[in-house]
Parts: C-alpha cells; sequence; structure tokens
C-alpha cells in the first residue's frame, strides 16, 4: 500500500514538471505564431481554425476537433492583448468563442462547443412546390409553446436541451412529425416540407373557423358523407343518400299532405325542420316558402330544401351534431348540415341511373352531367348539370265504403264498373305513396385568383320542380263536393311548380396576418299550387276543372363580413370577428277567384255546397300578404389550442331582429387530447330559432263538413296569422324566439391504420316552441263563440309559443378498414338514439286556458316524441377487390307510434271492424330492418356499370291494425308517422364515365 502511494505521489510530480515544461513551451512557440499573424499588416480577427493548425505545425499540440465546429470562428487581436495571449492563447479564445479546450492529456485538447442553457429552433414551412406557407402550426407534442409561421413561412422557438417531438400542422396537408434533439451546443436550423394531402373527409369545414380540424381534432361531433359514398348510393336525392348514410339524420316522402308531398322534411336528432341550418360551401342556406301545415313529421315548421341541389355537383356532406346559434346564427338549435360543393380541375364525370319497384310503379330516371375547367393559374370553374323524372308509387288499399249512397251499392255489377272506371286496379281509388316530379337545374362553383393574395368566388344553382299528388277521392254519395261535372266522382290532383335559385358571391384574401371575407348571398324559392281534374262545386256545372290555387315566395339576401387570424401573434390564439346584415321577404299570393270563391251552389236536400276547389282550397284575396323583416348580427370567436394536448373555444354572437327584438347567444368547447389517439371534448352552448316570416304572416281559409252533434255541418276554419284582428282580440302574443341550451360531453380514438371510432352523449333543452294548434271550436258558453261568429269563422287555429321540450340522445360511430393484397374491407357501425320529452304545455292567453288539449293535442305531443324513430341503426360493408366493389347496407328503424287525439279516454274508442271490438285507435309500429346491396364493376378506369336491390327483403312499416285508421281500407299503412317509406324492394341500374 505504501509504494502505491509512493508511486502515486512519483506520478503527480512528474505531471506537473511536463506540465511546466509544456507551458513553457506553448508560450515560446505561442509568441512565434502570434507574430506570425502580426507580420500581417492590421490584423484584427483571427479564425480559430487557422491558429489551431499552425500551433499543431510549430509545436507538439494536438487538437482533436470537428471542422464544422470552428467553421466561421474567430476572435479579435489588437496589439494591447498580444502579450497576454502569450500566456493564455486558449483560455482567450474560449473566453472569446464558445468554445472549450479539455485536456485528455499533457499535450492533447479535445476542443468542443460549450452547452448553453437555450439555444433557438428556427426554419420556414413550404408546400411540395417550396412556397412558403403563411399560418402553419407549430407545436412540441407534450409542451406548451409552439409558433406559427409568418407570411414568408417561417417561425422561430427557443428551446433548453433535450428531444422535443415537433408536429407541424396545415389545413388540407397530412401533419408532418419529426423528432429533433437539443444538445445545447448550437442552434437549430430545419424546414419542413409538405407532401401528403389529408383525405377530403378528414378535413372539416362546419363547427369552426381555424382551420385545419380533423375528425379526431374536432371539440365538436361531425359527420362525413364522402363523394364515393353519395355517387354510389342508389339513392335519387341527397335528403334519401343521408337517410341511410347518417344514423342521427331522418327524411322520408310524405303521402297525401298538400306541398309536403313534394318537398321532404328534414330532421336531425329528432328535431324540426327549421331547427337545423343548413349551409352550401360555408354560407347560410334560404329556406323554402312552403310551411308544413298538414299531419305529418314537421307539421307546423318551415324547412330547408336540400332537394334542391343535385347530388352530382356536391364533394362532400358535413353534419354538426351540436347546437352552433353563436356560430351561425339562428336555426342551429339541432345542428348544421354543410354541403361543400366539387372543386375539380379538367376531369367530370356523366351519371345515368335509373330504378324501379319491385311491383313496377315509381320508376325513376336520373341523368347528371359535371365538369371542371380550370380557371386562371389557380381558380376553377365546376358545372352541374341535372335531370330527374320520378313516377308516383301507389300503396294504397281496397276500398270498403259506400259509393253511391243509395241501392246501386247493392248492385255487384255496377260497383266493379265503377272500380273498372277509376282504374286504379282492383278496388283501388287513389294513389298514397311517392308523388311523381320531375326535377331539373344547374349548379355553378367557380373561384378565380385576383392578384396574390386575394381571390374571387361564386356558387350560383337553379332548380325548377313540378310534384304532382292526388288526394282523397270524392264519391257520387259526397253530394256537396259534387259539381255534377262527374257523375262516378273524381280523382282530385294537388299539383306543385317550385323555383329556387340562390347565388353567393365574395371575396376572399389575407391582408397582413389577416384573413379577409366579404360575401353577398342571395337566394329565392316559390312554390305554387295548380289543382287539376277537379271542380268548384258551389259553381255547379259551370265550374272549370283546373286552376291556380295561389302559392308562396319567401327570398333572402345577407351580407356578410369575416376577419379571422389563426394565431394571434405567437400566441397560440387563433381569433375571428364579423358582422353580417340580413334582409328577409315572405309573399303568399292568392289564388284565381274560382279556386276559392263560394258561389251559393246548394244540393237537391239544401245543404250548401263546398266552396273552392277540392283538395286544395286557394288562397283568398285577404290571405295575399308581402312582409319583409331585416336582421343584423355581430360575433366573435376565439379558440386557443394552449398546448397540443388542450383546446379551448368560446364564440358569442349578437343578433338583432327588426320584428322582436335581440337575441345573445354564446358557446364554449374542449378538447383534451390524452394521448395521441384519444381525444375527450365537451361542448355548452345557449341558442334561439327566429320564428319564420312563414309562420308569422300565413294564412289561409276553408269550408269543411264535419261532424257536429251527430249531424255533418259546413264549418268555416280559419288559419289566422298574427295581423289577423281575431289573434289580436283573443289576446294571442306575438311569436317568440324558441331558447334553447345544449350540452354534449364524448371522446374520439383511432389506432394507426385500422379504425376510429366516436361516441358523444347530448342533452338539449328547448322552451317556447313554437307549434301550430289544432282546430278550435268554441263551446256553447264562451265568449271565444263570440269572437269568431263577428269574424265570419267557426274555428281556429294559429301559430303559438305553447310548449317546452327536452331530447336526450347518444351517437356512436366506428369505421374499420382493412387492406388485402388485391383488395379493400371497409365496415361502418353508426347507432343514434334520442329520446323527447315535452315537458310543458301552455295557453297562450286567458282566453284559451280551457282549450290546452286542443291547442296541442294528445296526437302532436305523440308526434314529437314519438312520430320518428327514437333509434337508427346502419350496419354497412364495402369490399373493393381488383374490378369489383360490393356494398351490403342493412339499417334499422326504431319503432314508431300514432297517438289519436280523441283516444285518451275509453269512452271515445269505437268499434274496430277488423276485430269487432271497440278499441284505441293509438298503434305501436314496431323496428323494422331495412337491407340494401349493390354490385359495382369498372370496365376500365373511366367507366363502371351497377346494380343495386334496395329493401332486398321487401319489408313495409306494420300496417293499421285499427280499421278507423285506414279511412275505409283505403291507406293500409300510416301516412302520419313514417320509418322508411312504402316503396317496398326496388332495383336500380347505374352506369358511370368519368371524363
Amino acid at each position: 500500500m505504501r509504494q502505491k502511494r509512493k508511486n502515486g505521489k512519483l506520478w503527480l510530480r512528474l505531471w506537473g514538471v511536463a506540465s511546466a515544461v509544456f507551458l513553457c513551451f506553448s508560450i515560446i512557440h505561442g509568441q512565434s505564431v502570434l507574430k506570425e499573424f502580426a507580420a500581417s499588416p492590421k490584423v484584427t480577427e483571427i479564425a480559430v481554425l487557422d491558429i489551431l493548425q499552425q500551433l499543431q505545425k510549430q509545436s507538439s499540440f494536438t487538437f482533436i476537433f470537428d471542422e464544422k465546429v470552428l467553421a466561421d470562428k474567430t476572435f479579435e487581436l489588437d496589439a494591447a492583448s498580444q502579450q497576454a495571449f502569450n500566456q493564455f492563447l486558449l483560455k482567450e479564445i474560449s473566453r472569446q468563442t464558445d468554445l472549450q479546450f479539455t485536456a485528455i492529456s499533457p499535450n492533447t485538447f479535445v476542443v468542443k462547443r460549450r452547452k448553453r442553457a437555450n439555444v433557438s429552433l428556427k426554419g420556414k414551412v413550404m408546400d411540395k412546390l417550396g412556397h412558403p406557407m403563411v399560418g402553419a402550426n407549430i407545436t412540441l407534442i407534450g409542451e406548451a409553446t409552439g409558433d406559427i409561421t409568418e407570411s414568408d413561412g417561417s417561425f422561430a422557438l427557443t428551446l433548453p436541451i433535450g428531444t422535443y417531438e415537433v408536429y407541424v400542422s396545415y389545413v388540407g396537408f397530412e401533419p408532418i412529425k419529426r423528432t429533433i434533439v437539443v444538445d445545447g451546443f448550437e442552434d437549430i436550423t430545419t424546414n419542413f416540407r409538405f407532401k401528403k394531402h389529408l383525405k377530403l373527409e378528414e378535413i372539416l369545414v362546419v363547427g369552426n373557423r381555424f382551420l385545419p380540424k380533423t375528425l379526431q381534432e374536432t371539440a365538436v361531433p361531425v359527420d362525413v358523407v364522402r363523394k364515393e359514398r353519395l355517387q354510389t348510393a342508389n339513392q335519387a336525392s341527397i335528403s334519401q343518400i343521408l337517410q341511410y348514410e347518417t344514423p342521427s339524420f331522418h327524411s322520408t316522402h310524405q303521402t297525401i299532405s298538400d306541398g309536403t308531398d313534394h318537398v321532404d322534411p328534414i330532421s336531425l336528432k329528432g328535431l324540426g325542420p327549421d331547427q337545423v341550418l343548413v349551409l352550401v360551401n360555408g354560407k347560410r342556406r334560404h329556406f323554402s316558402s312552403l310551411v308544413n301545415v298538414n299531419g305529418t313529421v314537421g307539421r307546423g315548421s318551415v324547412g330547408t330544401d336540400l332537394n334542391s341541389i343535385p347530388v352530382a355537383a356536391i364533394e362532400k356532406v358535413e353534419i354538426l351534431k351540436d347546437g352552433a346559434a353563436a356560430l351561425y346564427g339562428s336555426d342551429a338549435i339541432g345542428g348544421v348540415i354543410n354541403l361543400q360543393l366539387k372543386e375539380a380541375v379538367d376531369e367530370g364525370q356523366v351519371q345515368f341511373n335509373s330504378s324501379i319497384t319491385e311491383k313496377g310503379d315509381g320508376e325513376t330516371v336520373n341523368l347528371s352531367a359535371h365538369y371542371g375547367l380550370k380557371t386562371f393559374e389557380e381558380g376553377h370553374t365546376n358545372l352541374t348539370f341535372y335531370f330527374q323524372n320520378r313516377a308516383a308509387t301507389n300503396r294504397s288499399g281496397d276500398y270498403q265504403g259506400i259509393i253511391f249512397g243509395d241501392s246501386r251499392d247493392d248492385n255487384p255489377q255496377l260497383v266493379q264498373d265503377f272500380f273498372h272506371e277509376v282504374g286504379l286496379g282492383g278496388r283501388r281509388v287513389m294513389q298514397a305513396g311517392s308523388a311523381a316530379l320531375t326535377n331539373t337545374g344547374l349548379y355553378l362553383n367557380m373561384s378565380a385568383p385576383i392578384g396574390q393574395q386575394f381571390k374571387f368566388y361564386n356558387h350560383s344553382g337553379f332548380n325548377y320542380r313540378n310534384g304532382r299528388a292526388t288526394g282523397f277521392y270524392r264519391f257520387p254519395f259526397q253530394k256537396t263536393k259534387q259539381s255534377g261535372l262527374y257523375p262516378i266522382g273524381f280523382l282530385p290532383e294537388i299539383n306543385s311548380t317550385i323555383f329556387d335559385f340562390s347565388s353567393v358571391s365574395g371575396i376572399k384574401g389575407i391582408i397582413g396576418n389577416w384573413q379577409i371575407d366579404v360575401s353577398n348571398n342571395l337566394g329565392r324559392n316559390s312554390f305554387r299550387f295548380n289543382v287539376h281534374e277537379s271542380n268548384n262545386a258551389s259553381l255547379g256545372l259551370n265550374s272549370p276543372t283546373s286552376a291556380e290555387a295561389g302559392g308562396f315566395a319567401y327570398w333572402q339576401n345577407l351580407t356578410n363580413i369575416d376577419v379571422t387570424q389563426k394565431g394571434l401573434g405567437r400566441l397560440p390564439i387563433s381569433v375571428a370577428f364579423g358582422t353580417e346584415f340580413r334582409l328577409e321577404q315572405y309573399n303568399q299570393k292568392a289564388g284565381e277567384e274560382v279556386s276559392w270563391e263560394n258561389y251559393g251552389e246548394t244540393t237537391e236536400e239544401g245543404f250548401p255546397k263546398e266552396t273552392g276547389f277540392q283538395v286544395f282550397r286557394g288562397f283568398r284575396a285577404e290571405n295575399a300578404t308581402r312582409k319583409f323583416r331585416n336582421n343584423v348580427s355581430v360575433y366573435a370567436d376565439v379558440e386557443g389550442e394552449i398546448s397540443q394536448k388542450l383546446l379551448l373555444a368560446f364564440a358569442s354572437r349578437l343578433e338583432r331582429y327588426s320584428d322582436f327584438g335581440s337575441r345573445l347567444s354564446w358557446k364554449t368547447a374542449i378538447r383534451y387530447r390524452m394521448t395521441p389517439s384519444f381525444s375527450v371534448r365537451s361542448t355548452y352552448n345557449t341558442g334561439f330559432r327566429a320564428p319564420s316570416l312563414q309562420q308569422n304572416y300565413f294564412s289561409s281559409h276553408s269550408l269543411q263538413f264535419l261532424p257536429v252533434g251527430g249531424n255533418i255541418q259546413s264549418v268555416q276554419v280559419g288559419h289566422e296569422n298574427h295581423d289577423s284582428p281575431i289573434v289580436q282580440r283573443l289576446g294571442i302574443p306575438n311569436l317568440q324566439p324558441e331558447i334553447s341550451t345544449n350540452f354534449s360531453i364524448g371522446f374520439a380514438t383511432k389506432s394507426e391504420t385500422n379504425w376510429d371510432f366516436t361516441l358523444d352523449a347530448y342533452h338539449i333543452q328547448i322552451n317556447n316552441r313554437i307549434v301550430l294548434s289544432g282546430n278550435i271550436a268554441p263551446t256553447a258558453a264562451d265568449p271565444l263563440r263570440d269572437i269568431l261568429k263577428s269574424s265570419g269563422v267557426d274555428r281556429v287555429q294559429f301559430f303559438t309559443n305553447a310548449i317546452n321540450t327536452k331530447t336526450t340522445g347518444v351517437d356512436a360511430r366506428l369505421n374499420y378498414r382493412k387492406t388485402f393484397t388485391n383488395g379493400q374491407l371497409r365496415f361502418f357501425a353508426g347507432l343514434h338514439f334520442n329520446r323527447t320529452k315535452v315537458e310543458q304545455r301552455g295557453s297562450p292567453s286567458t282566453l284559451l286556458s280551457n282549450y290546452q288539449e286542443t291547442i296541442f293535442s294528445r296526437e302532436e305531443v305523440a308526434r314529437l316524441e314519438q312520430g320518428q324513430p327514437a333509434s337508427k341503426l346502419i350496419l354497412r360493408a364495402n369490399y373493393q377487390q381488383n374490378r369489383w366493389h360490393f356494398l351490403l347496407r342493412s339499417t334499422r328503424f326504431g319503432s314508431v307510434q300514432y297517438i289519436h287525439p280523441n283516444d285518451a279516454q275509453s269512452a271515445n274508442w269505437i268499434m274496430n271492424e277488423y276485430t269487432g271490438q271497440v278499441e284505441s285507435r293509438d298503434q305501436l309500429f314496431a323496428a323494422k330492418w331495412v337491407t340494401d346491396l349493390n354490385v359495382r364493376f369498372h370496365f376500365t378506369k373511366t367507366f363502371h356499370l351497377s346494380l343495386g336491390a334496395n329493401n332486398i327483403f321487401d319489408l313495409y312499416p306494420d300496417q293499421h291494425r285499427h280499421f278507423a285508421n285506414t279511412y275505409q281500407g283505403l291507406l293500409p299503412y300510416s301516412r302520419r308517422v313514417q320509418q322508411f317509406g312504402v316503396a317496398g324492394r326496388w332495383w336500380s341500374l347505374q352506369a358511370t364515365l368519368n371524363i
């Protein structure tokens, strides 16, 4: 042990001597090197690399270094410091630079940069052509820091030592992930270039103003229906495509419901057609001019006519399943449907589709052509033409009632001759099913650059539709309905002519870091009734057989200014604000005089004959109106990605309507990414729906023959608007907005390649819902009788704020993808469940406090609570192999229920001729599965042919079990509540040519 200590001291002494020798050596040779450099006139800077190389040549020093580390490293040398350099050369270099010298032996030094606490990370973000991308988002996964690229695509961050996952995202492109190691020795410069575009279904326009957003990134639930699914759905209209593609959406063809036969009501989450806002390219779509006043789903509402927009013009459909009044204004209580139009360049498509039902009716022919042209360098012009002709379907039953009302009903031959003359087959005397129609139009979507920073855009459409439907047969025994022109009665036709026009023009671009969008949005819809094969019975044999019965027109014009900045300076906060001015007009036009006038003809028994045209009495002169209103709104929207995990958003909107005042809506949203593949999200928002001009000012009058005290009497029924003296004398207040609150919570998760899954639950409270009342008939001793009698009306109905409702539900979606050597399998499962409950019914005035059951009957309650399927499950499998593509889809529609308005008490039940028992007319219609199969073959890359069988098991809804609900056997299927229509199985053939 002592020997080891002695040896250690000896080596220490030798190390000290050697160090002294080499120090002297360094001073001597350092002087020679400095003299060499000093010999140069006025040398003020010396390259460190040169000095070290000279020292290695002229001394025994050895320096180990990377030339890249020493590149561009210099230190200052002046006359006053030369003596210091003679002694402290390496120390001085370290002082002036970030270099450090570490001795690993007496004459060998390793040269490295000194570590710094923080270094800078900077660079640029470019597209695949190398152009700078302004507004790209730079975030560090798991860190509360990030940046937004400037106008030249540059970004800069200051980072401590560590390893980071850099996440770079931009709308329309697949995000870039890159690992960056910060060692503290040098600043880092790295550039990012996007190469791969995201699939279109992953980029969301609806529900946020701050792109990019994907299905996994958004804080709100959104469904996306892509172009491929739109084109291969074998459905003729966008509303029917969504019926079988989106669980939360519901729409079916109506029958025997006047104008609603020609405009399908739509619903999201079981709410009304007017509680869904429709956008096209993110811009508000105008409403239909038609108000639904018949006994179908959506009674009393005014919806948007989706079928005026051709499927061939649509790139994808986004459905926001959350309240959005704070984002888009009134009408977005139930959600938002956004139709994104195609922006193709130098490509197009011609498609032909033909279908027919198993029973040989409902034949449909569709032809569409679309092509996209390049406009200037970066613009496009897309044109779409479409034509559809659909024949009617008839699922009426055999008539079981009387025909002539006398002894002729006992003559089998006369009865047989009657049905033969009617000509509908068997004992059928009416058409119950989808109405016939012709639908055609043209759609434009274009944009063109204006300079480097702006572009002009426009999308415009024109739609013409002619619908042809029938009503109930008018029999010879119904003498008050006969003019004498039809000895065996007649089947009247109610036809519609619909014109729809829209044009949205605007300019958008970038000023500094702000995105500006200024647009004008014009939309107009008109609906005109034409009655054929009918008569005005009160005019007798002088009555014409056809007449124009009047109609409606609705017009809106919106001017918008929207300003957005993604990233407020260097903060990870995006802001938007804007304003909108909207002008609306509603016109109701009177029909020809003969369509509504009473000319005094009576029956032989002295009963007055019905006034106006059968099936649809025209609007009288006093029903004609023209009303305007305007709306001014301002909004602000803030969203902050506090970190890669946490997103917070807040929006608020103030709107002022000229007819009822101001409303403020607001919304908060949160999304937390617990892992890169699992996010939780929640929203809470307040909203409202303004009463439409149609609800405020629609009016009509009709003469109806109803049972009163055991006898049939003529009854004047008036639908009075809020300008009517009757409504004012009854003390019914003007319509006020529906007020809503909407809460949702859910999560989204996915795997890297194969599947994704979302689940969201929601609760919607709507107060002061606007409803259409029933026909209110006064009792014997009631002030209402005097008010109505003085106005020439026996019964009255009107729109009023009457009920509060609560809707709760769950929406879930699963997508699975599996790729094989020669094919691919895609599986989709979507489930939606909701329950609406009418929590409160009220009376609009003290005079009507005893008429609550009539104002909103149990039938109307059931129409909201059980008139649509409370659940819908969609299972879909797509398999593609080489040129073959197979689609198998099965949709389960939940049960619905019809509730008769008078059958709450058993005393009101009547005899059921099917069973011979006195029974309630209420009925539950069971859930049904509808299965579709489609096979497509690609003959070439540009041409394919597909054959489809929809409802392959030929299923129908349950038939009526109570004979009284069938109208003497005419309607075996309900026209009040429907799940999926009554077409049965139908076949389709589709040919597509891509050009």
